[in-house]
């Protein structure tokens, strides 16, 4: 899979070389056809492990849970910004203590994960396992309900996931604890501003705008341009692809790509981002911000088609990608048919 994977960003970025102005996911007059990554490849394509974990790893509804409804955008938005904002962090750490994450923005809606004893760490891995679980249990069952969740290793309860109304949370969460503790709040501009050596800047709020969604800094003019083309793909499939995007890169050390691509065939969804220039300028920080930028534009318009975007250092496109609908090769279209 890894192979297959490069190639096919490599096939994409050697296209790059002699269109350099254009986005290849794009049709225009050079190029009446969008890349067709899947029609790239004369092989088999064979989608990344599922993000949720290990069949010995669960997530069950609390017992005695409150619930109540959520906004199923919100929760989406919150839920990538929190994932991205560990995903700059060791994958295999422990998570600092008990936390609180809840945007700005939507300030009522709150994720929380708390210990259930200090002999008992929650590692950053679990906490990808747990939000995935327990986003893809809402999406089949098209109920979204904040709740507590129970995160539980071969039977053992680790700790609890929070989700919901800021003083439900508070107080159900309270009650999981013999010691009451106040957890640390974080937030994913914090994270980026440090992760990229002191000058990230922080993604904007703003993604309404016909470019879609621009970041600055005093040095360098970092900016994120989106569009809508293609097809239809549903909130499911950006949703959980975007997830596993995050997944696949959480524990990766800062560099620059060359490429990097994803895909989820059991929601049929490719995510794909490549340096457009040589030597290349895309940086860890850049895509973690590119997958992030991608959702918040998705769901300020609220349009879940396939998504072309760029980033831009001054002005200068340094990397382009998105997502889209993943096409098999016919060989293996027949044999799942």
């Amino acid at each position: 899979m890894q192979i297959i994977c490069w190639v096919a960003c490599f096939l994409i970025h050697k296209t790059l070389a002699f269109r350099a102005a254009a986005n290849p996911f794009l049709p225009d007059a050079q190029n009446p056809k969008p890349l067709d990554v899947g029609a790239l490849l004369n092989t088999t394509l064979v989608g990344d492990d599922p993000p949720w974990g290990p069949t010995f790893f669960s997530v069950d509804l609390d017992a005695g849970s409150f619930t109540t409804p959520i906004d199923r955008r919100i929760f989406f938005l919150t839920t990538i910004q929190l994932l991205a904002s560990q995903a700059y962090l060791d994958f295999n750490s422990a998570l600092p203590g008990d936390i609180v994450f809840r945007l700005p923005q939507f300030p009522t809606l709150v994720i929380a994960v708390y210990n259930t004893g200090p002999a008992r760490p929650i590692l950053r891995k679990y906490l990808f396992w747990a939000m995935t679980r327990i986003m893809k249990t809402m999406i089949m069952e098209d109920r979204w309900l904040g709740a507590l969740f129970a995160m539980k290793l071969r039977g053992r309860v680790l700790g609890i996931v929070a989700v919901g109304d800021y003083r439900l949370v508070q107080s159900a969460a309270m009650r999981t604890q013999r010691t009451p503790r106040i957890p640390i709040e974080i937030t994913y501009e914090d994270i980026i501003t440090t992760m990229a050596e002191g000058s990230a800047p922080a993604v904007a709020d703003n993604v309404t705008n016909a470019t879609g969604l621009a970041a600055t800094n005093t040095n360098n003019k970092i900016e994120f341009e989106y569009d809508h083309f293609g097809e239809q793909m549903g909130q499911a499939a950006i949703f959980m692809g975007s997830i596993t995007a995050l997944f696949k890169i959480a524990g990766e050390t800062g560099h620059d790509f060359e490429s990097f691509i994803s895909t989820f065939l059991e929601y049929r969804i490719t995510t794909c981002w490549t340096s457009n220039t040589s030597p290349s300028r895309f940086t860890f920080t850049m895509l973690i911000q590119a997958i992030v930028g991608a959702a918040k534009y998705a769901v300020a318009k609220n349009v879940w088609r396939e998504l072309s975007g760029q980033v831009f250092v001054d002005r200068v496109s340094v990397a382009f990608g998105g997502w889209f609908v993943t096409r098999l090769p016919p060989a293996q279209r027949l044999a799942s048919s």
